[in-house]
């Protein structure tokens, strides 16, 4: 009768631990990480745009969801409990693209512009859609001044140089090795 009770806590031990390991292995399923696709995503207090901004996260920082409530993920921020809201947040890092594209105004945004990833809607593309932006350009300014004899202005269609003081400083155009346009009536393009 004793060897038989010790068979039964034994068994009931080696039960116990496995049911704890197959817990364990389910709750640890849930804890993903998961990656910020944007800049400057507010860390709230609680789950509403009403509540206290705690911080800001910026592209690729990563999180470790807790909870799910609506459209908000619980985490840890700080040694304190705070919300984000979650289509901000995806399971894989964004790569390093040359373009922030704004969905709202559908004005295209290269990496010099002060509005790349800055806008509150939103992505990062390595695709030329929409308008180009009116203070950097866009995709037509994206390239480095190096390496290019020309800059072409868009709009007038004037050809300038690189000792020219419009060399990649007019609102719109690009930079090209080839003597397209007019030339220039100060450097002579």
């Amino acid at each position: 009768m004793k060897e038989g009770g010790i068979m039964k806590a034994n068994t009931m031990k080696r039960c116990s631990v496995i049911l704890l390991f197959i817990l364990c292995t389910l709750f640890a399923a849930d804890l993903v990480i998961m990656y910020c696709q944007t800049n400057r995503v507010n860390v709230r207090s609680q789950p509403n745009t009403n509540s206290e901004v705690l911080g800001k996260l910026s592209i690729n920082d990563p999180i470790k969801p807790i909870n799910e409530q609506g459209n908000w993920y619980k985490i840890s921020y700080k040694d304190q409990d705070a919300w984000v809201y979650k289509t901000f947040f995806g399971e894989t890092k964004v790569e390093t693209a040359t373009y922030w594209y704004n969905s709202k105004s559908g004005v295209l945004h290269n990496s010099n512009c002060r509005w790349y990833g800055n806008t509150r809607r939103g992505y990062y593309t390595n695709e030329i859609i929409g308008r180009d932006c009116k203070l950097c350009g866009g995709a037509y300014r994206s390239k480095p001044k190096t390496g290019y004899k020309y800059w072409i202005n868009t709009k007038s269609g004037v050809r300038h140089n690189r000792g020219c003081r419009w060399y990649g400083n007019t609102k719109q155009g690009y930079y090209t090795n080839e003597k397209a346009g007019r030339s220039c009536g100060i450097c002579g393009g």
